[in-house]
């Protein structure tokens, strides 16, 4: 079904849905956006009257009296593309956001809105949230042997010539959801505590992406978003995206 922000929501089924993770005190059916949150989506949650948004967004203004910034312009003039300068926080204010205009629980309380120092996940809320490793394991399907199939569902380093594609430019899987491998890394997130002091709890970048070789991107390969020491969740390269799960009975 389609919810705000145009994002499309495929239903998974209720045997992939993480059994720790409940809606109403039960296991529901597991909802997944059908690619990746694009830039012209992640907009709309910029220019919302959110009151949580990324600290990274200001709108300064311009010469010629507008306030439409460098990063307002990026995402833009590049709306079809996958957003990709997500941090962990980035994607925890945009699900919040959604559930918001979905009139939904959101999942993630955060106890400092302006340090960001304590991150608890709600179990039973019911809005939307980012996919736990085991999940994205299991919507992510199986990759092709062929080099020339993977192609067709994956833009890797070999056949975007490292640059960023638009989203769901390739055959989606048997699931329904596109760009599950290549494009770019998704967070994905478990535990009842997120976030912790500057710790993450159990975050990880699943899939790989565009800047990638056929050859690294594989199910199984895990990637923890340590930058160069910088925090991890304040951490932003442009390779780090996401999409959006819900656990949920119908839309």
């Amino acid at each position: 079904g389609l919810v705000s922000a145009g994002v499309r929501m495929v239903n998974c089924g209720s045997l992939i849905a993480d059994q720790r993770i409940k809606i109403e005190g039960k296991p529901g059916s597991l909802w997944v956006s059908d690619s990746e949150v694009t830039n012209q989506q992640f907009l709309e949650f910029l220019e919302s009257s959110a009151e949580d948004k990324p600290s990274w967004w200001t709108l300064e203004p311009r010469e010629d009296g507008s306030y439409r910034s460098a990063a307002y312009l990026r995402l833009e003039s590049n709306a079809d593309l996958p957003f990709a300068d997500a941090s962990l926080i980035d994607a925890m204010l945009f699900c919040n956001w959604l559930s918001d205009q979905e009139g939904l629980e959101a999942c993630y309380q955060i106890d400092d809105p302006e340090n960001y120092e304590s991150i608890w996940m709600k179990h039973v809320a019911s809005g939307f949230r980012l996919p736990s490793p085991r999940e994205w394991s299991m919507i992510s399907g199986t990759l092709p042997r062929s080099n020339a199939s993977m192609d067709l569902i994956a833009w890797t380093q070999e056949n975007s010539q490292s640059e960023m594609r638009t989203a769901k430019s390739r055959i989606p899987n048997r699931n329904g959801l596109s760009d599950t491998f290549g494009s770019v890394w998704e967070w994905t997130v478990t535990g009842a505590h997120v976030w912790y002091k500057s710790r993450a709890k159990s975050s990880q970048l699943r899939g790989g992406g565009f800047k990638n070789g056929r050859k690294a991107i594989r199910t199984s390969i895990k990637f923890f978003g340590a930058v160069d020491g910088v925090r991890l969740k304040y951490a932003r390269q442009h390779k780090y995206g996401f999409r959006v799960v819900r656990n949920g009975t119908a839309y």
